[in-house]
């Protein structure tokens, strides 16, 4: 038989995969981006720019290298915006650490606590009769941390109707055991 409640928290375990994966593509991208300075710059003593790119494009000898090197300001561009989203991703993912989701058995209620800001608390609570599917997102770091997104299908029956509703419940540490013990 099962326990009355069941708790499912947020911890930086079931972080983990999402931060490792977020913190390779930063790195990725301030290479890649060195890498396109140093070859920048060694376009620019080749050619002798040495004041200013804008002075160069109006008498350039060659077109080749004002192709070249847009196209490297144009991937230094990208690799600034891929490294931004990398570290406004990351800060999101500490959202998910005090994250709590209690299914009492018992009252047959789902109580979902997370915050949303800082000093942002959001409670949602609901009745379920029985929870009929489980399903676990997994992408490859977050296999390699054994963590992942939880998707809990729920059937609430009113005096009226009946309603299938889900919950995901995403940065979970050990998915496939908390799984388990919800079927």
């Amino acid at each position: 038989m099962k326990a009355n409640k069941h708790s499912i928290k947020g911890s930086f375990a079931g972080i983990s995969g999402d931060l490792v994966r977020n913190i390779l593509i930063i790195m990725v991208n301030v290479l890649i981006n060195i890498v396109c300075k140093i070859y920048k710059n060694s376009l620019y003593k080749k050619h002798n720019i040495s004041s200013s790119f804008l002075e160069y494009l109006i008498n350039f000898d060659d077109l080749s290298v004002v192709i070249i090197l847009a196209v490297i300001n144009l991937v230094v561009i990208i690799v600034y915006i891929l490294i931004i989203s990398a570290i406004i991703k990351t800060i999101s993912l500490f959202y998910h650490i005090p994250r709590n989701v209690v299914i009492d058995y018992e009252n047959n209620k789902i109580i979902d606590t997370s915050y949303s800001f800082f000093i942002i608390k959001n409670i949602d609570e609901n009745k379920y009769n029985e929870i009929i599917n489980v399903n676990i997102e997994q992408g490859l770091f977050q296999r390699m941390f054994n963590t992942g997104t939880l998707y809990i299908e729920y059937v609430a029956n009113t005096a009226v109707d009946s309603q299938l509703r889900h919950i995901e419940i995403p940065c979970i540490a050990n998915p496939f055991m908390q799984k388990n013990k919800l079927i």
